[in-house]
C-alpha cells in the first residue's frame, strides 16, 4: 500500500446528493479545496481551507511539494505555494498564488499513523470559504463520497466517486471505487477532502490507496483521528452549537449570546447605582434568565464580585441552596484547612448567623462584593409563609453590607402577586425594577445571524435568516421556539449550511417545537401506557395556590416511580425534559422550558383538562407546606368540611398525588374519624360545645364558601381557556363558553374570554357557526333567515334565524358528499350537488310542530350531462351556480357538461331543454321572472365574461354586461328579486380604475354606475332585495354603500374587514346586503362563519376621525379636530366636532385650516387639544401662538387667546404650543417653551403676569434653549395640571422633582415638592397618590400623604406602548388608576397592589382617548375610530343576541360538567 498521491484513485459517488445539494457541495468544494506546491510550481497534492487561514493536508503532500524526503523534518515556518485551481467555479475567489507556512508536521509512521500537516496562510485567500468537516457519530458505511486530485496527467483536477466502507486500525476509513467509475487514485490525490454525499459534509481527507487495480481501495484519515492528534483544531473541525435550544444561556455561553447588549448594560449600571436590589421582570420565555447568567453575571465577575446563583424553581429550599452554592465556593477557593466540615454545618450558619456573616465567616472575606442571583422568583409564591419568610431574612435584610446586591428574575404576569405579597412584596418594593420587553426586530436579527458569524464554514440558505425572522414577528414567548428550531437547524445542517428545506420539514419557527413534541410523545408513549404518561405530565405541572398560570414543576424520581421514570428518561433524551441529580443526589425530572406547556399538544390538552386537579393540588400543597414547616400540628388539618371539599375536587386522583400529600390526607380522615366517635360529658360541657359548634358552623360554612368558590373559579377559568381555543372552530360555541365561565365565577379569564369574543362579535347583529369543518360555499333565502353551508369536507348545515332572533340549525346526515348549495328566495327550498354528480332538493319547514328534522326527504334530478357538469367542478370555485331556483322555488335550471341549458319541474320531475346552447357558459341564474335567465360566460383565454338575458321559451339572449371580471365571483350580484343585476368592469383605459354597473335585467338599462380610481382589481359586491342598493368592499379592505335612486349619493361606511396579502380578500365572501335603509347588515361568510355585520356611516364628506387627541365626554361624545386626508401620514384640520358612537356629527366649528400628522396618541396630559374637568370647555391650538375656547358640547366660540410666541430652532421649527386646564376647570394654562401664561377660559382675559421657569430658580442645570445648537428637541420644563386654582406642577427634563408652583406669585410651594427617585421622568398627582412614569417607561403609583414619607404601593406597570398608543389615569374618586396598554385594560387600586381588574384583548390595541373612568375607550380599528364599552352586562347581551342560541346537547357533551342550564336569558335551547 503506498500513499494516494502517488497510487491509485478513490471515488465519491452523488447518488445521494440532487439538485441544490449537489450544487451546494461542489460551490463548498471549488472554494475550498487548495493545490499544495512547491517554489518550482510542482504539486505536491491537494489540501482544504478550515477556517480563514488555516489549511489542512497530508504531512508527505508538504514534503513532495519541497521535493524533500518524506522521512525528513519539514520545520515550522518552512514556506510552500497555495491556490485554488477550481476558482473559475465559484464568484469572486482569487484564483492566483498565496504564500502559506507550515504550523504542524506530523511525519508517517512506521505504522501508518500520522501525516498530517496544518499550514496558515500570511492572509486569507479572497472568496475561499471554510469547507465544512464532520465526524460522524454513526458511521459512514456504504455512504456515497467524492473527491478531487491533481494528477500528472490531470494537474487541472479530476474527480472521482466511490463508497465508504468500515475503519481501520490506523484511524483511516476504507473507501471502495464506485460501479462504472473509471478513475483511480493517483499523484496528486492525497490531502484531498472526501466529501460524504448523504451528511452533506468533509468526513476527513485523502491519505493512502492500493495500486492501481479494478478493486482498488482507498483510505481516508478520518477526523477523529485527526483531532486526536491535533486536538487544537477542533473549533474548526468540530464546533460546537452556537444555539441552546430550550435551556438556558449559562455564565459559560457568553460568547454565543446575542441581542440583549442595551439591556445588559441598563441591569449593570443599576447594580453599580444604589439601589441594593434590582428586579428584571418580564413575559415568560423573554429571555431573563440568560440575561442574568449570560450576560449580567460575567460582568459583575469582571467587577470583582462573587457569584452566588440560587433557582427557586429548582430548589427544595433556598435556604439549603445556598449553603451548599457557598459551600461549593468555599471548597474551590481555600488554600488551607476547611473553615467549615460539610453544607450541613453551611446550613446551619445561615440559620444562626445569616448570609453576610456565613459567607465572611466561609470565606474569610466580606460580603461586600457578593451578587447572589434569585432566577426564577415567581416559584417563591408557591412556598410556604415560614419559608419565604426566612428566605427574605435570609437575602434581603433591612441591613446589609455596602456593595451586596440582589439580582432578582421574574415573570411580569406574576409582578403583581410578589409586590403585594406579605413578606416578598416589602422587598423588592425597597430596591429598583427593570421591564425586560420582548426583543426588537434587530434584537431577534442579531439572536439569528451573530452565532454564525463566528463559525467558520457554516452560514444560512440564502434568504433564510430573514424568513426566519419574519416568522418570529414580535409575540413575547417567541424566544424558546426560535432558539429550538435554530438548534434543530445546526443539527441538521448539510454542506456547512442551515437549510431553508429543513426548515420547512420540521415546521418552522411556530412549529418545530409542536412537531418534535408530538413525534416524541409518539415514539416513547404507547397506547396502553398513555395513562401513565398523562400522569407523568400531571406531575411536571403546578399552578400557584389561587392561581391560574400554569407553572413547571420538578418532579423526583421516587414521586413518579420506575416505569414513569424510564418516560422521563427517554423524554429527557429528546430533550423534552431536563433531569437533575444522580451520583447519590436525588434525582428530579422538569420540562426544559415552560414554553412546552403550550406548545406541547399532549401537555396544553391535559393542563387545560386537569385545570381543576391542578388548582385543588396546589391548594393541598399549600396547607401541606404550611402543616410541615408548623411541625405538623393537628389542628392546622383540614377540618371535615374542607377535607370534603379536597375530596371533592381531587376525586379519583388520590394516586396522582405526592406520598406526603396523601399522608396529610389520611391524617386528616383519621381526626375526622376521631371527632365522630367523641361524645360530651356534662351539660356545662354541652352548653360549651354548643358555642363552640356554633363558631365551628360558621368557621366550616365558610370554608364550604370557600371551597366552593375556589372550586367554581377553577371551572371558570377552564372554560375560560377552551372558549379560546374554540373561537377559531366554532364562534357562537366559543361565546357561550365564555359567558358560561362568566355566569359560574366572574375570573379574570372568564372577563378577559368575553370580552374577546364580544370585540370579535362587536359589529355582527347575527352569526351562524358550527359547521362540520371549515365552510367553502353559501346560500341563502333573500331575506338571508335560510341559510345552507356547505364545507370543505362535503358536509352539509342548515340554518333558520326565526323573527324572534332564534337560531335553529341541523346538520343534514347525507349519503354523498355535498357542494354548490342553493336555498330558494322564499327559503322554502334548499338543493345541493353532490361529488357523485347528484342534484338533491328538500322542501324546508323548519317551524312545522312537532318535525324531528327542518328538512323533508330529499328528492334527486337525474341527468347524465348534470352529473358530468357536477363532478368536474366539484373541486373549483369559479362556477358558484351551475344550478338556480326559479323565482317561485317551484322549478331548477341546470347547467350540463353539453352546454345545454334545462329548466326542471320539481313537481313533476320532466325537465325542458331551453333552445341553442350555453357556450363557454360559466354560472346560470334565474331573473324577475320565470322565463328570463341570467348566463355568464367567459370570453376565450381572458379573465373577464359577458352577462346575458336569455328567454327560456326562445333561447334568445341579449348582453347585459361585457369585460366583467373574473378575479372573483363576487365582483358581480343580483338582487334578491332577479330585477338588477350589478357587475364590476376594469377600465380599458385605465388600468388603475375599476367601475362598478347597476343593469337592469328586464331591458338592460344602466341604473347607476360608481368608479373606483383607487385600484385596478375588482372588489366584493353585494346588492339588496330589489336591487335598490348595493355595496362595495374594496381589494384595499374600504367600504362604500351606492344607492341607484335617482339623486341618491354615494356614502363611505364602515364594515368587517377581512384582507389577505397584498390587500387583497382572503377569506370573506359577501353574499347580500339586507337591514332596512338607515341600518343596513352585510351578509358575509368565511372558513368558520356566516355573519350579518352592521354597516355604518363613515363621518361626512372627506372628514375622517383620526386626528390628533380627541377626547371623550360624558355620554360617549367626542370631541376631536377633523379634517380632510392629505396622504398616508398627513390629515389637513379644518373643523372641530362634537361627535357621537355611530359617527354622526352633533355640533362643529370651523378652525383655520392647518397640515398635522395623521397620528394619535393618549398620554398623562394632553398637549394641543384639551378639555376641563366638568367637560364643559374645550380649548385648541390653532396657530403658532393662537388658541381657540369654545363651550360643550354647543362648541359657541368664547374666547380667543394670543400667547407669546414660541421659541424656534435653528431650522425655523416652532416648539408646540401646549394646553392645561387647571383649578376648579375654568382656569386655562398656556406653554410656550419655557414661558407659561394664565388665563380666564370664560373670557379669554390674563390672570397673571407671564413666568418664565428659567427663572424660577428649580433647578441647578439650566436645560439648553430650543433654538440652541444643542437642538435639545424642546425646551427643557414640562407643565402639568395641579388641583389647586393658580397652581401648576413643572418638572425639569431629567430630574425626577416635582415642583408646585402659584401662578400669581411665581414662587415654588416647597412644602409640595416631591422626588420620588432617579428614574422618574414624569409625575402626575391626584390627591394622596400620585402617578409615575419612569424612563424605562413603565408606570408606579405612589402614596404621597402629608407628613409621610412617599412610598410606591404599585408597579411597575408596563412597560408603556414605545409608539404612545396607551391611555391612563386617576378615576373620578381617585381612589383607583386605570391603564389602558398594549392588550390589556388595567383598572388598579392605588391603595393596595394586590387588587386589580384586568380586560385582555386579542391583540394589541391602538388607544386615542377614555372615559374619564376609563371604562369607554376610543381605539383605532383597522383604519376607522371605534368605541369599546368595558361592561361585561353589555357584551353578554349583545353575544346572546348575536349567538341566538344556547348550547345544544351535541355541545354539551364535548364539554366540562356545571354549566349552567341556560346561559342567556330567554333563549331556548335549539338544536
Amino acid at each position: 500500500m503506498t500513499d494516494a498521491g502517488h497510487n491509485g484513485g478513490t471515488e465519491v459517488t452523488v447518488t445521494g446528493v440532487r439538485g441544490q445539494d449537489t450544487e451546494e457541495a461542489e460551490l463548498a468544494l471549488v472554494s475550498a479545496v487548495l493545490r499544495i506546491k512547491g517554489p518550482d510550481g510542482s504539486i505536491g497534492g491537494a489540501g482544504f481551507v478550515i477556517s480563514p487561514d488555516l489549511v489542512l493536508t497530508c504531512a508527505h503532500v508538504v514534503s513532495d511539494a519541497l521535493d524533500r524526503p518524506r522521512e525528513d523534518t519539514v520545520e515550522v515556518g518552512t514556506e510552500v505555494t497555495v491556490d485554488v485551481p477550481l476558482a473559475g467555479h465559484a464568484d469572486g475567489v482569487h484564483g492566483g498564488d498565496h504564500t502559506a507556512e507550515v504550523q504542524r508536521w506530523i511525519p508517517i509512521r512506521p505504522d501508518h499513523t500520522g501525516d498530517i500537516a496544518v499550514l496558515r496562510l500570511r492572509a486569507p485567500i479572497p472568496g475561499a470559504r471554510p469547507l465544512p468537516v464532520v465526524e460522524p457519530r454513526r458511521g459512514v458505511w456504504d455512504h456515497d463520497a467524492r473527491a478531487v486530485g491533481f494528477t500528472d496527467d490531470s494537474p487541472d483536477g479530476i474527480w472521482q466517486s466511490g463508497r465508504f466502507r468500515g475503519p481501520t486500525r490506523q484511524g483511516w476509513i476504507q473507501l471502495s471505487r464506485a460501479d462504472g467509475e473509471a478513475v483511480y487514485v493517483k499523484g496528486g490525490f492525497s490531502g484531498s477532502p472526501v466529501w460524504d454525499n448523504e451528511l452533506g459534509a468533509a468526513v476527513g481527507l485523502m491519505v493512502a490507496a492500493q495500486p492501481v487495480r479494478e478493486a482498488q481501495q482507498a483510505f481516508v484519515l478520518r477526523m477523529r483521528t485527526l483531532l486526536k492528534e491535533v486536538p487544537e483544531l477542533a473549533p474548526f473541525v468540530s464546533p460546537a452549537s452556537p444555539f441552546r435550544g430550550l435551556s438556558t444561556f449559562e455564565e459559560n455561553d457568553r460568547d454565543v449570546f446575542f441581542g440583549r447588549n442595551d439591556d445588559i448594560e441598563r441591569v449593570i449600571n443599576a447594580l453599580r447605582g444604589e439601589q441594593p436590589t434590582i428586579t428584571v421582570y418580564g413575559p415568560s420565555g423573554c429571555g431573563k434568565s440568560s440575561l442574568a447568567l449570560a450576560g449580567v453575571v460575567p460582568r459583575m465577575r469582571q467587577d470583582g464580585y462573587r457569584i452566588l446563583r440560587v433557582n427557586a424553581t429548582r430548589s427544595a429550599s433556598l435556604r439549603v441552596a445556598l449553603a451548599t452554592e457557598l459551600f461549593e465556593i468555599a471548597r474551590l477557593e481555600q488554600d488551607g484547612p476547611p473553615r467549615e466540615q460539610d453544607a450541613d454545618q453551611v446550613d446551619r450558619w445561615l440559620r444562626e448567623l445569616g448570609l453576610a456573616d456565613t459567607f465572611h465567616r466561609i470565606t474569610g472575606r466580606p460580603a461586600a462584593r457578593l451578587l447572589v442571583v434569585l432566577d426564577q422568583a415567581e416559584a417563591l409564591l408557591n412556598r410556604p409563609e415560614a419559608e419565604i419568610a426566612e428566605t427574605v431574612e435570609l437575602l434581603f435584610p433591612e441591613r446589609r453590607p455596602a456593595g451586596s446586591r440582589i439580582l432578582v428574575t421574574l415573570r411580569a404576569d406574576l409582578m403583581g402577586a410578589a409586590l403585594s405579597h406579605t413578606h416578598l412584596g416589602p422587598a423588592l418594593k425597597r430596591g429598583m425594577t427593570l421591564p425586560l420587553t420582548p426583543m426588537t426586530r434587530d434584537q431577534l436579527h442579531e439572536v439569528i445571524t451573530e452565532p454564525l458569524k463566528h463559525i467558520p464554514a457554516v452560514e444560512y440558505d440564502p434568504g433564510l435568516d430573514r424568513r426566519i425572522l419574519d416568522d418570529a414577528g414580535d409575540e413575547p414567548g417567541i424566544l424558546p421556539l426560535l432558539g429550538f428550531v435554530l438548534a434543530q437547524l445546526w443539527e441538521r445542517r448539510s454542506a456547512g449550511r442551515l437549510r431553508a428545506a429543513t426548515y420547512e420539514e420540521i415546521g418552522g419557527v411556530s412549529g418545530a417545537l409542536r412537531h418534535h413534541a408530538e413525534k416524541a410523545w409518539r415514539e416513547c408513549v404507547t397506547p396502553e401506557g398513555e395513562a401513565e404518561a398523562r400522569q407523568l405530565l400531571t406531575g411536571l405541572v403546578r399552578l400557584l395556590p389561587g392561581g391560574e398560570a400554569p407553572l413547571r414543576r420538578a418532579l423526583t424520581r421516587e414521586e413518579a416511580g420506575e416505569g414513569r421514570w424510564r418516560l422521563a428518561q427517554a423524554l429527557a433524551e429528546r430533550r423534552l425534559l431536563v433531569l437533575h441529580g444522580g451520583d447519590d443526589r436525588s434525582e428530579s425530572a422538569e420540562l426544559a422550558h415552560e414554553a412546552l406547556i403550550t406548545v406541547w399538544p399532549a401537555l396544553a390538552e391535559l393542563v387545560r383538562a386537569d385545570a381543576d386537579f391542578l388548582a385543588a393540588r396546589a391548594d393541598l400543597q399549600h396547607e401541606v407546606e404550611r402543616w410541615r414547616k408548623a411541625h405538623s400540628p393537628a389542628d392546622l388539618l383540614p377540618g371535615s368540611r374542607r377535607l370534603a371539599a379536597f375530596e371533592e375536587r381531587l376525586r379519583e386522583r388520590e394516586a396522582d398525588l405526592t406520598e406526603e400529600q396523601r399522608q396529610f390526607l389520611a391524617l386528616a380522615r383519621q381526626r375526622r374519624r376521631a371527632r365522630h366517635v367523641q361524645v360530651s360529658a356534662g351539660w356545662v360541657a354541652v352548653v360549651l360545645a354548643l358555642v363552640l359548634i356554633a363558631g365551628l358552623v360558621t368557621f366550616l360554612v365558610r370554608e364550604s364558601q370557600v371551597s366552593a368558590e375556589r372550586a367554581a373559579e377553577g371551572r371558570s377559568r377552564a372554560l375560560a381557556r377552551l372558549s379560546d381555543q374554540l373561537t377559531r372552530q366554532d364562534r357562537g360555541k366559543a361565546a357561550l363558553v365564555a359567558m358560561a365561565a362568566y355566569e359560574i365565577s366572574p375570573t379574570e379569564e372568564a372577563r378577559g374570554a368575553m370580552l374577546r369574543r364580544y370585540d370579535q362579535l362587536k359589529r355582527s347583529t347575527w352569526m351562524l357557526s358550527g359547521t362540520e369543518g371549515p365552510i367553502s360555499d353559501v346560500a341563502s333565502s333573500v331575506d338571508g333567515r335560510v341559510v345552507l353551508a356547505t364545507t370543505e369536507q362535503g358536509r352539509a348545515t342548515l340554518f333558520v334565524r326565526t323573527a324572534e332572533g332564534r337560531v335553529l340549525q341541523e346538520h343534514l346526515r347525507l349519503a354523498e358528499l355535498a357542494f354548490r348549495p342553493l336555498v330558494s328566495r322564499d327559503g322554502r327550498r334548499i338543493a345541493y350537488m353532490t361529488t357523485e354528480g347528484n342534484l338533491y332538493w328538500r322542501e324546508v319547514h323548519a317551524q312545522t310542530a312537532g318535525a324531528r328534522s327542518m328538512v323533508g326527504p330529499a328528492s334527486s334530478v337525474h341527468d347524465g350531462a348534470i352529473e358530468r357538469k357536477g363532478r368536474s367542478h366539484q373541486l373549483r370555485n369559479d362556477s358558484p351556480y351551475l344550478a338556480d331556483f326559479s323565482p317561485d322555488g317551484r322549478r331548477l335550471v341546470t347547467m350540463a357538461d353539453d352546454e345545454r341549458l334545462q329548466v326542471w319541474n320539481l313537481e313533476t320531475k320532466q325537465p325542458r331543454q331551453v333552445p341553442g346552447r350555453a357556450t363557454d357558459a360559466r354560472q346560470v341564474r334565474f331573473g324577475p321572472e320565470g322565463n328570463t335567465l341570467l348566463v355568464e360566460r367567459r370570453a376565450l383565454a381572458t379573465d373577464v365574461s359577458t352577462v346575458t338575458a336569455v328567454d327560456i321559451r326562445t333561447g334568445r339572449s341579449r348582453e347585459l354586461a361585457d369585460r366583467v371580471s373574473l378575479l372573483f365571483d363576487t365582483a358581480r350580484a343580483l338582487s334578491g328579486d332577479g330585477s338588477v343585476i350589478t357587475v364590476c368592469q376594469v377600465l380599458g383605459d385605465d388600468e388603475d380604475a375599476v367601475r362598478y354597473r347597476s343593469l337592469r335585467v328586464a331591458d338592460g338599462r344602466e341604473l347607476n354606475r360608481y368608479d373606483d380610481e383607487n385600484t385596478g382589481i375588482c372588489g366584493d359586491v353585494a346588492a339588496d332585495a330589489t336591487g335598490k342598493r348595493f355595496v362595495v368592499q374594496a381589494s384595499s379592505g374600504g367600504w362604500t354603500l351606492v344607492d341607484n335612486r335617482r339623486g341618491a349619493k354615494t356614502t363611505s361606511v364602515t364594515g368587517p374587514r377581512q384582507a389577505g396579502p397584498l390587500g387583497l380578500r382572503q377569506a370573506g365572501t359577501l353574499e347580500r346586503l339586507l337591514g332596512e335603509p338607515s341600518r343596513p347588515v352585510v351578509f358575509a361568510w368565511d372558513p368558520e362563519a356566516v355573519t350579518g355585520a352592521s354597516l355604518t356611516e363613515d363621518n361626512p364628506g372627506d372628514s375622517s376621525l383620526i386626528t390628533n387627541h380627541p377626547v371623550l365626554l360624558d355620554g360617549d361624545l367626542v370631541v376631536a379636530r377633523l379634517g380632510r386626508v392629505l396622504d398616508s401620514s398627513t390629515l389637513r384640520e379644518s373643523r372641530l366636532a362634537v361627535v357621537d358612537p355611530d359617527g354622526k356629527v352633533v355640533s362643529e366649528a370651523r378652525l383655520p385650516p392647518r397640515d398635522v400628522p395623521r397620528s394619535s396618541s393618549v398620554s398623562l396630559q394632553g398637549q394641543v387639544l384639551a378639555v376641563n374637568g366638568r367637560g364643559d370647555l374645550t380649548a385648541n391650538v390653532v396657530g403658532r401662538d393662537k388658541v381657540l375656547i369654545h363651550e360643550l358640547p354647543s362648541l359657541r366660540k368664547l374666547a380667543e387667546v394670543t400667547t407669546v410666541p414660541p421659541p424656534v430652532d435653528r431650522n425655523g421649527t416652532p416648539e408646540p404650543l401646549r394646553l392645561r386646564f387647571t383649578g376648579e376647570g375654568d382656569e386655562l394654562v398656556t406653554v410656550s417653551g419655557s414661558r407659561i401664561e394664565h388665563w380666564d377660559a370664560r373670557n379669554g382675559h390674563r390672570l397673571s403676569r407671564t413666568l418664565d421657569a428659567r427663572e424660577l430658580g428649580l433647578t441647578r442645570n439650566t436645560p439648553p434653549l430650543y433654538s440652541s445648537d444643542e437642538q435639545p428637541g424642546e425646551s427643557g420644563f414640562r407643565v402639568s395640571a395641579y388641583p389647586r386654582p393658580g397652581h401648576v406642577q413643572i418638572m425639569v427634563v431629567g430630574e425626577p422633582v416635582s415642583h408646585i408652583v402659584d401662578l400669581r406669585s411665581g414662587k415654588e410651594d416647597k412644602g409640595l415638592r416631591l422626588r420620588l427617585g432617579p428614574d422618574v421622568s414624569e409625575i402626575v398627582r391626584s390627591g394622596s397618590y400620585a402617578a409615575v412614569r419612569t424612563r424605562g417607561s413603565v408606570l408606579e403609583l405612589w402614596s404621597i400623604r402629608p407628613g409621610e414619607p412617599p412610598e410606591r404601593t404599585v408597579g411597575p406597570l408596563g412597560p408603556l406602548n414605545s409608539r404612545g398608543e396607551w391611555g391612563a389615569g386617576f378615576t373620578r374618586n381617585g381612589s383607583e388608576f386605570f391603564l389602558a396598554n398594549g392588550n390589556t385594560v388595567r383598572f388598579q387600586s392605588v391603595s393596595d397592589a394586590g387588587r386589580f381588574e384586568s380586560y385582555d384583548f386579542d391583540t394589541d390595541q391602538t388607544f386615542f382617548a377614555a372615559s374619564k373612568d376609563g371604562r369607554t375607550l376610543l381605539r383605532d380599528v383597522d383604519g376607522a375610530t371605534d368605541l369599546i364599552r368595558l361592561d361585561p352586562a353589555l357584551w353578554k347581551r349583545h353575544l346572546c343576541t348575536a349567538v341566538g342560541r344556547e348550547l345544544t346537547p351535541d355541545d354539551r357533551s364535548g364539554l366540562p360538567s356545571g354549566i349552567p342550564d341556560r346561559i342567556c336569558p330567554d333563549r331556548q335551547s335549539t338544536s
